[in-house]
């Protein structure tokens, strides 16, 4: 049983510009990416303009220059999302007369615009020059029009990640290890299909043995996918508004695949049943995980495959630097016994350099 985990960093080694960095960079006129649009897709132009001007994308953009080239979208989404939320904290309520009319107004507390988070900063800035009082209707408003702009973003990702597998994914070399290695089992957390048109062209692997656990998008737009924030981070009382953007919901929303379960299931069924009758067989299973940062984040489809009984896991990694990441990221996954235990004691995880 030879099982394929792979993340972005694949697609990023086949020369594919999948990181959000690279959609953002793109994200400018008579770039590919709005060339492709504007002569296939002009219905898109809107959505296109919008999300270019929004405060989000606006936002995003900031912390991607301030940050090297680089931005991390789901904790910086999170951040978004904290400082709205966070907002009605920073103001008081009153009642005043108006037209000699009773209404209601929040107002910032003093002192309180230095305490505030730096999106919901930024936002402030740019709204009427730091307005300090807001009527409940221009609260919820501002709530309204986060809410929009993020479900641009990620639609117009969605494109991008189309324009990708139309005009770049065909252009890419294929690499020896993917080309030699044995595969009964993929599972992808990337939206693009790169390893199945690169290395499954006879359809060796059967539906039912491949996994998009964030869901995949092709020619087809309308594949929805889970592009959000970690579900542990979520709190019923703070987030209710926002809980379309994170992932447990995501996940349930669209329905997504969790074929990985099932193998997962039929593997320890075989274990259960060498265990009971020793010699009868002998369970082999080798799990390869490419191009992913195990980011606690995803230790929840992560953790069942790292502690499968048997299992020999080899993670790929590009340099001592890249190790060090991966190796504390896998502490957080499985902590100091079994981090000690697998690594040390058993062998069960091995690191192999990329070469």
């Amino acid at each position: 049983m030879n099982i394929l985990i792979i993340g972005n960093g694949f697609d990023l080694a086949h020369g594919l510009p999948t990181k959000y960095s690279d959609f953002i960079n793109q994200v400018q006129d008579n770039s590919e990416f709005h060339q492709f649009l504007v002569n296939n897709a002009k219905h898109k132009a809107k959505i296109y303009n919008k999300v270019k001007n929004s405060k989000v994308f606006r936002y995003m953009k900031s912390q991607c220059n301030q940050n090297n080239g680089w931005v991390d979208f789901e904790n910086e989404l999170k951040a978004i999302v904290d400082g709205i939320c966070n907002f009605p904290g920073q103001l008081d309520k009153t009642i005043c007369e108006k037209n000699k009319a009773i209404i209601s107004k929040y107002v910032m507390k003093q002192g309180n615009i230095t305490h505030l988070d730096l999106f919901t900063y930024r936002v402030l800035r740019s709204h009427n020059g730091f307005t300090t009082e807001w009527t409940v209707g221009e609260f919820l408003e501002l709530e309204k029009t986060i809410q929009d702009e993020i479900s641009d973003f990620i639609s117009l990702f969605k494109e991008y990640i189309k324009w990708i597998s139309i005009t770049k994914i065909l252009e890419v070399k294929k690499i020896k290890l993917f080309s030699e290695m044995e595969v009964d089992y993929f599972l992808s957390f990337n939206y693009t299909s790169t390893y199945l048109k690169l290395y499954n062209t006879k359809n060796n692997i059967s539906d039912s043995s491949i996994c998009f656990i964030h869901g995949k998008i092709d020619e087809n737009i309308d594949s929805d996918i889970v592009m959000g924030i970690d579900s542990e981070f979520y709190d019923e009382f703070r987030h209710d508004k926002y809980v379309e953007f994170f992932k447990f919901y995501q996940r349930y929303k669209y329905n997504t695949d969790i074929n990985y379960l099932n193998w997962i299931e039929d593997y320890n069924k075989l274990v259960g049943a060498e265990d009971q009758e020793p010699g009868l067989f002998k369970t082999e299973c080798t799990i390869s995980i490419y191009g992913h940062s195990l980011d606690r984040t995803d230790k929840d489809i992560l953790f069942p495959f790292f502690t499968l009984k048997y299992a020999k896991i080899i993670i790929y990694y590009l340099d001592d630097r890249n190790k060090l990441d991966l190796e504390k990221n896998l502490l957080k996954i499985l902590g100091q016994k079994k981090f000690y235990e697998y690594l040390r004691v058993s062998s069960k995880i091995n690191f192999k350099k990329i070469t």
